[in-house]
């Protein structure tokens, strides 16, 4: 290894570049000690960088990207704002097949290390891609920086890479607020590895900046949020508030029916499908329109007004619903013209709103399950 050491010009064979690349890949920490014990005899982190990115929309951070957001930056420089942003990232599945471009096999895994196809005798199929996209937060734009061709990712690689778009980003002068990302169990580690804290009992939704040592604030999906909590009270049947009051997904399947024998719907959007979600799991919308203020209207409706006995002690899953809805609208806000106090982002009411999420966490801090320890869904979802 000593022979390899750099010197200022010299060339890096595709052997040792390769292999720089993979050990970064998975240990940055591994790959910072074996260039101290070996005299720095493997390339500097910032080489690493520009090597991971890419032109012609290969794997890897994408150089175009970051051009662009630093013409976003001068941009905002010009008339003397400071451009902030968010960071997104998400797995998506992907068909397995591998075809031959004309220069490259495509469909293999790969991280953005480039090399020929002689290489890849035996890489497993990809088959799913995780991509990493930056968010305006003072203005309207978005664009992924990154993606790679995955088969399976654990959460030391996440953290790593997105350490290295943090690194990245940092340069053209953006400044990441946040990250976010869906509640999946390897996410909850990555946040962890990368200095968070998201257990309830210690919680702590931030990590440090690996340069500037700012905060980067962690916001989990409320989108996939809201389907956790639907499978939640789907799969249990049967949920109980602080008060010790039932929370039902009978009622929401009672209303259904009654929907389906007379042939009227209570002006709500829910149906046999949204009962039977499990081979549509995935569709949020199915998630948002159980719980909706149209179905809490229906179902107060039921139970108050018709007295219907399949709609008794319906109360707390009336106000289960409600409270759902209105936490979604408050996570989802960006219509300023919306008529709903909640789905309106940092507007007059802004005090109240502080109100409503302090009483709504209490809330959510206050189910439980039958005959089992109170499941917190702060911390369950």
């Amino acid at each position: 290894m000593r022979q390899l050491k750099l010197g200022s010009g010299k060339n890096i064979t595709p052997e040792l570049r390769k292999f720089a690349l993979t050990l970064h890949y998975y240990s940055p920490s591994a790959y910072l000690y074996i260039r101290k014990i070996f005299s720095k005899a493997l390339p500097d982190i910032s080489t690493i960088r520009k090597w991971y990115t890419t032109i012609n929309g290969l794997p890897g951070l994408t150089r175009e990207s970051f051009q662009a957001i630093s013409i976003k930056v001068n941009e905002m420089k010009n008339i003397g704002k400071q451009l902030y942003g968010c960071l997104i990232i998400d797995e998506m599945s992907i068909k397995q097949h591998v075809q031959w471009t004309g220069s490259r096999h495509q469909g293999y895994v790969d991280y953005g290390q480039g090399g020929g196809t002689d290489s890849m005798d035996n890489l497993p199929y990809a088959k799913d891609v995780f991509v990493i996209m930056v968010v305006g937060l003072n203005t309207h734009w978005k664009v992924p920086i990154a993606y790679y061709l995955v088969n399976g990712i654990s959460a030391e690689e996440k953290s790593n890479i997105i350490n290295s778009c943090l690194h990245q980003l940092h340069e053209t002068g953006i400044i990441i607020k946040t990250i976010t990302f869906d509640g999946a169990a390897n996410n909850m580690s990555m946040a962890s590895l990368l200095g968070a804290n998201l257990n309830y009992a210690d919680l702590k939704p931030n990590f440090k900046h690996p340069l500037t040592e700012d905060n980067v604030h962690i916001v989990l999906d409320p989108c996939h949020m809201v389907k956790l909590i639907r499978n939640c009270l789907g799969d249990w049947g049967l949920l109980f508030d602080k008060n010790n009051k039932p929370i039902k997904w009978i009622y929401f399947k009672h209303l259904v029916d009654m929907q389906n024998v007379t042939g009227l719907h209570a002006a709500t959007k829910i149906r046999t499908r949204h009962i039977h979600y499990h081979r549509e799991k995935m569709k949020v919308r199915l998630a948002t329109q159980v719980f909706s203020n149209s179905v809490a209207d229906a179902l107060e409706y039921c139970c108050k007004d018709l007295k219907n006995k399949l709609f008794e002690n319906a109360e707390a899953t009336i106000e289960f619903c409600r409270r759902i809805n209105n936490i979604f609208d408050l996570l989802n806000s960006r219509n300023f013209l919306s008529k709903s106090p909640f789905n309106k982002p940092l507007s007059d009411n802004f005090l109240n709103l502080n109100i409503f999420i302090d009483e709504s966490i209490d809330y959510l801090n206050g189910i439980q399950c039958l005959e089992k320890p109170p499941i917190n869904l702060t911390k369950t979802i």
